[in-house]
């Protein structure tokens, strides 16, 4: 799982498995580990997994924004794209 540290990705170590696990991980954000570090996500927050599917070489996820949120499209939105791809 990568998170912000400051304006760059940096790896949060995480003992999850699967692709499932690891999206879920990535969209709860920090852990208090991480907050300590001052790690920080750029994901909107309430960001939910829908569905995570692979199809040869190729992973699709469809996640559910908050609806009052800005979504990616606030000013950490490539920084948030970055961290899911």
């Amino acid at each position: 799982v990568y998170l912000l540290d400051g304006e760059h990705l940096v790896g949060s170590n995480r003992d999850v498995t699967g692709i499932p696990a690891i999206l879920r991980a990535l969209l709860d954000g920090p852990t208090p580990q991480d907050s300590d570090k001052r790690f920080t996500s750029a994901i909107p927050l309430n960001t939910k997994l829908v569905d995570a599917h692979t199809d040869a070489t190729i992973l699709t996820i469809t996640l559910k924004l908050d609806p009052n949120g800005q979504g990616f499209a606030g000013p950490n939105g490539p920084i948030a794209m970055a961290k899911v791809a």
